[in-house]
């Protein structure tokens, strides 16, 4: 039994680091795509790159949701992507750019799957006896 949560635990810390690493690259596009709004350059492919990277991180949610026994992840994790699809949004219209927000729901879903990452390692360290 606790070498299967021990499994589980792992499944979900590379699932939560492969979340943030979406949610990074998601944030290097849309700061390329504001860049590209202020020399008046966004075309076509800007915005289908915007499309799919939304649908990434819909899909890494959805592995979340699979994977996360924390409910507070899940919502966090789904207020980032909702605070990034903001961004493309703002910044494919008029250039901008809801950063402090950004950072705000990052830190907050960081926090989160740190304390579940906390509490499956107590967990497994209980159920094995050290």
């Amino acid at each position: 039994m606790a070498e299967q949560q021990r499994l589980q635990s792992q499944r979900c810390r590379e699932e939560y680091v492969s979340y943030l690493r979406a949610l990074e690259s998601a944030f290097d596009l849309q700061s390329k795509i504001r860049h590209q709004f202020a020399a008046g350059e966004i075309t076509q492919d800007s915005r289908q790159a915007a499309d799919a990277k939304l649908v990434e991180l819909i899909e890494h949610v959805v592995r979340l949701r699979l994977c996360a026994p924390d409910p507070v992840v899940i919502e966090r994790a789904d207020n980032l992507r909702k605070v990034v699809a903001g961004m493309f949004e703002e910044t494919l219209a008029n250039g901008g750019a809801l950063l402090d927000m950004y950072a705000e729901a990052q830190q907050e879903l960081t926090d989160a799957m740190r304390a579940d990452l906390d509490r499956q390692e107590r967990a497994t360290a209980a159920r094995s006896g050290t």
